[in-house]
């Protein structure tokens, strides 16, 4: 018997074993698949190691970079501070330096030159207005849409937000997608300058997203390392099917067959598959059950194209309108590091495609559509590439989340059952790793 269970190997779980290790328990992780690491997921095109999963994490606050410097991960890497654009139709423009298209200050705006000197002058009217009482469960829609006006809701956050996390601003919670945004707004009284300080957190310089040189998958690798040499295993290929109480200890089964008993138990798997592993708790499940998941298809293609050596769309976009592409990064261009492992003219590129509508498509009709329609290269320009899909992979927020994950924590808590994972911390690195080094204080 063990002190720890740990159910799920992803970034989540492996944060979960780890702080449990420093607090000298004995932890086991079980993955069912046969690699740790979840959506931090690489592939190997034209002899280059690349992410195919997530590829970066904000730096709106310090977490993933102090737990880099633990993990003694001196090779973070800054994404350049070239900027990245919104494509709608023939039209294409700059996003302001701001947070999800919240710009800093109302300059950003004039920087970017789409809205006309009425819409500016409105938002500045707007920001600058007295703070009146703002709701804890105040939407994004809803808080833009008041303090700087409709036309940034539609050009900017509306876009952005869509592309990030693949949710309406009518449905997330503003403090879901930037929690410290509502706490500077009410300090400072602007909008802009909370989302100024937002960014201002962090120290690091440049774009406020970073990665680590070689992948983000190094992370992953650096904190299995971490957990071997704290004593713990991980153990991958095996599913849970299910987590009962017996005797006063938790029992952990895999195929019917009892894999250990633990004191405590985490499970850092999704909503809908936790809900099938507690099955003996039928009130935890079912509000598990009630949490949405969408579809995600990422694309990587290498390709030989002298004309990318402009960056003609910056370090990316976000495409409105499209059907299928959802958005693009110039990874070359995000990531100057990366032009050192290249020869010229060649450039790597990432497609995010949308998972549901994407389904039907082959891979490389997917991948020859986003370099085309991106980036206007023929299919002869294609070095390699690859297509991953991710079924049921990012959370999709509904305007009542924040209420259903406040249920699930008091049944789990009342259960003795503890849960982490995008679906309790959010999508994205920071937030779980975030989340994770919270509890090391509280505790």
């Amino acid at each position: 018997m063990v002190t720890h269970i740990v159910v799920g190997a992803g970034i989540a779980g492996l944060m979960a074993a780890r702080e449990a290790a420093i607090r000298n328990e004995q932890v086991i992780v079980v993955e069912a698949t046969p690699q740790p690491g979840g959506l931090v997921h690489s592939v190997t095109l034209a002899g280059i190691t690349v992410d195919a999963g997530a590829e970066a994490f904000s730096i709106t606050d310090d977490a993933v970079l102090a737990l880099c410097a633990e993990l003694n991960l001196d090779d973070v890497e800054f994404a350049a501070e070239s900027g990245s654009c919104i494509v709608s139709g023939p039209d294409r423009y700059d996003i302001p330096k701001g947070v999800f298209g919240i710009p800093t200050s109302i300059g950003e705006l004039r920087a970017v030159a789409v809205l006309s000197d009425a819409e500016i002058e409105h938002a500045r009217q707007l920001d600058s207005a007295p703070l009146t009482h703002i709701s804890e469960t105040i939407s994004v829609a809803n808080l833009v849409r008041a303090r700087l006006g409709e036309p940034i809701l539609e050009k900017f956050v509306r876009p952005i937000v869509a592309g990030v996390h693949g949710g309406a601003v009518e449905d997330i919670e503003v403090r879901a997608l930037v929690p410290r945004l509502l706490p500077e707004l009410r300090r400072t009284g602007s909008l802009c300058s909370a989302a100024h300080n937002v960014r201002g957190l962090s120290a690091a310089p440049g774009a406020a997203v970073a990665t680590i040189r070689g992948g983000l998958t190094r992370l992953i690798d650096a904190l299995v390392g971490d957990l071997s040499c704290r004593g713990v295993k991980v153990l991958t290929s095996i599913a849970v099917d299910a987590v009962t109480k017996s005797n006063g200890y938790w029992r952990v089964e895999a195929d019917g067959v009892t894999l250990g008993y633990a004191d405590r138990v985490t499970l850092a798997v999704p909503a809908y598959r936790a809900a099938v592993i507690v099955a003996g708790f039928p009130a935890l499940a079912r509000a598990l059950d009630t949490i949405n998941y969408s579809d995600a298809t990422v694309g990587i293609a290498v390709v030989h194209a002298p004309q990318l050596d402009t960056f003609p769309l910056k370090s990316g976009a976000l495409v409105v309108g499209d059907p299928l592409v959802k958005a693009t990064t110039h990874v070359t261009a995000k990531w100057p590091w990366r032009s050192g492992e290249l020869p010229h003219p060649v450039h790597i590129l990432r497609f995010s495609f949308d998972g549901a509508a994407s389904r039907s498509e082959a891979a490389q009709q997917l991948i020859e559509r986003g370099v085309h329609c991106m980036y206007g290269l023929d299919s002869h320009a294609i070095l390699d590439s690859h297509i991953v899909r991710w079924p049921r992979s990012l959370v999709a927020p509904v305007a009542s989340h924040s209420a259903r994950i406040n249920q699930i924590r008091d049944i789990a808590e009342k259960a003795g059952i503890f849960l982490v994972g995008s679906y309790m911390n959010g999508n994205g690195v920071t937030g779980i790793v975030r989340s994770a080094l919270n509890e090391r204080t509280s505790v």
